[in-house]
């Protein structure tokens, strides 16, 4: 089942959240999952990281 025009508007547009584009689309359930891991592996390779280096410090205390 290939989605309808108002369905992939809405895609297009931005207003269709991406839950409901999973079960509209006509793939698969693996295909979607598929996707979905993609882009969001695409997304943490893109994001920018404030830090070049983390440095952790403990303090404990001895009784």
């Amino acid at each position: 089942m290939k989605p309808d025009r108002a369905t992939l508007l809405s895609r297009q547009r931005g207003t269709l959240p991406d839950l409901f584009w999973a079960q509209l689309n006509g793939k698969s359930a693996q295909e979607n999952f598929e996707e979905q891991g993609q882009q969001i592996y695409d997304a943490l390779l893109d994001r920018d990281c404030e830090f070049s280096s983390l440095h952790i410090t403990s303090e404990v205390k001895i009784k």
